[in-house]
């Protein structure tokens, strides 16, 4: 199913707006942030006030936002008129103090894209108080709601009955809207936002997602501050329950009698407190008496037994009671969150931000597209990835600042605590305001399965993500000689023991890296999975060449990734110096990526005298990526033999065959596994073979093209990440039903 349609938007918001100047423009903010984009906004002025009108004309340049203007007909009037001019396929409706959260729209589309069937879709909302503040409680909690709803079940008729009336801003198909009459019911003094739940249930399916996906706002100058205005306000929510008897099914009927109890019960209580904090005993007791009629609860109990005995004392203990009790209220929110029926995985990542970590990101996505929620905890990028907290895709993801280690080996402890406080500190936050299902920790290093171990007590399932072998990586970096390099290769050691025996499950990269965590690490082959790093194919889309990029040379290299110690770019510049100096001067080569070597491989190209050849373009956006490997003749895949690249799979070279781009390679194990026969694999870190391999590609058309073919279709048969998506959801099937 798809949603867009010519000229028909998704959504329409039906907005009105009445003395709400000094809001609506935080609102309209809202709905311009939506990160699905097929929408439009009908603002009624629902009084000619000249200064809505400036206020709102200053966003109707954006076609999408429509300003109707009209005499004040009160509230129902408003919405209905917006809803009057409305296009869209879904209403809702947005009050004008309120704000969206920016993927409101894009959540909603998605589960209505997979349920075409379902005609209403409400979502929970964040309270937020008069000075902009989060309050702890979320509007569904905050009006009885203990669970989160289920969207994989409708919400039922007897449900609302009951009480669990959804937060008023939801997704409304236009046909349900008008077949029900939408804000206009029909009936005197109800509140509308209840009756159209009732009548929605009992006709449509109607779902409501537990995602927080738009602010409600608790005004100061709201119905709950002044009696009068409370009593009109129950009174009409009463009439508007009491608007569907009688009722036919016996259960409806009890469960609606009961509700009303309930409500009634409540209502008296508030009666006996506000007539005892003004003096008058007498009428304290006569609505405590009604409270108990209603309902027998310890609470009315208590009431009635303090307003015959100790009036006085209750008087005098109130504020301290409210403070109290905004104190608790706040730290329920904190400890107790809301369960819901979504899983939610916490994925923990300390060498690169998210999403400029790409399998971590893929990831990610791929278990949001699959119905998890995701929360993702990294460093801050330098350049890009610089927001401390955003959400990107569905993906909510929280940023720290860390500083890289420098200096050898000594470095490394001082970034590892810094980043595991950090990681500590965010974790604690994220878990106050929901549970944890899974926490999900790529390494390198391998330092969290402390907080594994914490979160164990609350169900939390831990899930090892091995992206590197991280003891073979710090030998490779730190020659056996440095006096602290033997003494933190122990500890990695210790760290990876310990991180595989605490795990649930195991994800490896490769078969060589499972092949580690069975033997080495000891963990049983059904717990570890592959999961192999794989481009995702909608992202590596080859583009026509630009000649351009050639700097005026016949013929072009490329290198895409990391510039770590181990990763071999010195061999590449090398190769290239020893080609010119054979008498070669056709050849420019670009080097794409950043990291700890980058600044000395600048100054390796100027000292090898190739600077002129060699363009280090630093971190590209995903356009030059593609643009820069479609001209490319040749790819360079650098790394050197040692223990942990023989046995790691590289992304780049993956990448390279998704262009549809041949490469030189040095002779690993796992590079044969990935590449076949894209790749011409040369003697290990041998300079002029690496140069060789260059040389004989480029002066080989046939051969170009054909193994350029061979490696993109390996991709889309073999290695694509549709294939990798399908072994972690599988892995975490397996994972969450042993928990």
């Amino acid at each position: 199913m798809t949603l867009r349609h010519p000229g028909v938007p998704t959504f329409s918001f039906l907005t009105t707006a009445y003395r709400t100047e000094h809001y609506i423009e935080a609102t309209i903010a809202s709905v311009l942030a939506q990160t699905w984009i097929d929408w439009e906004l009908v603002i009624v002025d629902n009084g000619n006030s000249e200064e809505m009108a400036e206020i709102v004309g200053r966003y109707t340049h954006d076609s999408r936002i429509r300003l109707v203007r009209q005499e004040n007909q009160g509230y129902v009037g408003g919405v209905m008129a917006a809803a009057a001019q409305a296009r869209g396929r879904y209403f809702v409706v947005l009050d004008s103090d309120d704000h969206l959260l920016p993927d409101f729209c894009l959540r909603v589309a998605e589960f209505l894209i997979t349920n075409p069937e379902v005609a209403a879709v409400g979502v929970d909302a964040v309270r937020f108080d008069a000075a902009g503040a989060d309050l702890p409680i979320g509007y569904l909690r905050s009006v009885g709601i203990k669970r989160a709803p289920n969207p994989l079940h409708a919400l039922s008729f007897g449900d609302v009955v009951g009480g669990f009336v959804p937060y008023y801003t939801a997704a409304i198909r236009a046909d349900a809207w008008w077949a029900v009459q939408g804000y206009d019911p029909g009936l005197d003094n109800v509140d509308e936002s209840v009756v159209i739940w009732l009548r929605l249930t009992q006709h449509y399916d109607v779902r409501v997602l537990p995602d927080k996906l738009a602010r409600y706002r608790i005004r100061d100058d709201s119905i709950s501050r002044g009696a009068e205005h409370v009593e009109a306000f129950e009174d009409a929510l009463e009439r508007s329950f009491e608007s569907v008897q009688p009722l036919d099914d016996p259960r409806h009927a009890q469960l609606l009698a009961g509700h009303l109890r309930g409500m009634r019960a409540h209502r008296e209580i508030r009666r006996a407190r506000w007539a005892l904090l003004s003096g008058d005993d007498h009428s304290a007791r006569s609505a405590a008496r009604g409270a108990l009629r209603q309902r027998i609860t310890l609470r009315s109990v208590l009431l009635l037994l303090g307003v015959y005995l100790v009036p006085g004392v209750l008087r005098s203990i109130h504020p301290v009671k409210n403070r109290i009790q905004d104190g608790l209220t706040r730290l329920r929110g904190r400890l107790s969150p809301m369960r819901t029926d979504r899983r939610h995985i916490v994925v923990l990542v300390e060498n690169l931000s998210v999403p400029m970590d790409r399998r971590v990101w893929q990831e990610s996505r791929a278990l949001v597209d699959a119905g998890y929620d995701v929360t993702v905890i990294c460093p801050l990028g330098r350049t890009t990835d610089t927001e401390r907290e955003v959400v990107i895709d569905g993906v909510r993801i929280l940023r720290y600042p860390l500083r890289a280690a420098t200096g050898g080996p000594a470095g490394y402890p001082r970034e590892y605590v810094m980043a595991l406080a950090h990681t500590l500190r965010l974790l604690l936050k994220v878990r106050c305001s929901r549970r944890i299902d899974v926490l999900h920790a790529c390494n390198p290093p391998d330092f969290f399965f402390p907080l594994g171990l914490l979160l164990r007590p609350w169900g939390a399932r831990f899930v090892y993500d091995q992206h590197d072998l991280v003891p073979e990586l710090f030998e490779s970096r730190f020659s056996p000689t440095n006096r602290v390099g033997p003494a933190l290769l122990a500890v990695t050691r210790m760290l990876e023991r310990l991180t595989y025996a605490t795990a649930d499950g195991v994800i490896a990269t490769n078969h060589s890296y499972r092949r580690v965590a069975i033997e080495r690490g000891k963990v049983h082959p059904e717990s570890v999975t592959v999961v192999r790093s794989a481009p995702d194919l909608s992202r590596f889309v080859p583009t026509p060449p630009d000649p351009d990029l050639r700097r005026g040379k016949q013929f072009m290299a490329a290198y895409l990734g990391v510039m770590g110690p181990q990763d071999g770019v010195d061999y590449a510049l090398r190769a290239i110096a020893h080609l010119r100096s054979s008498g070669r001067d056709d050849l420019h080569t670009i080097i794409m990526g950043s990291g700890d070597e980058f600044d000395s491989l600048v100054a390796l190209a100027d000292s090898l005298g190739i600077s002129d050849i060699v363009e280090f373009t630093g971190r590209v956006p995903d356009e030059f990526v593609a643009r820069c490997l479609s001209t490319a003749d040749v790819c360079l895949s650098p790394d050197p033999y040692n223990p942990l690249n023989d046995v790691s799979t590289m992304n780049k070279v993956v990448e390279y065959m998704a262009m549809g781009r041949p490469l030189v390679s040095f002779e690993l194990v796992e590079a044969r596994v990935s590449a076949g026969d894209a790749a011409i694999y040369v003697r290990s870190n041998d300079v002029a073979a690496f140069a060789e391999g260059i040389e004989t590609l480029l002066d080989d058309p046939e051969r170009r093209e054909k193994m350029g073919l061979i490696g993109r279709e390996r991709v889309e048969n073999e290695l694509s990440w549709e294939s990798s998506t399908i072994a972690l959801l599988s892995f975490y099937e397996r994972v969450l039903a042993r928990g």
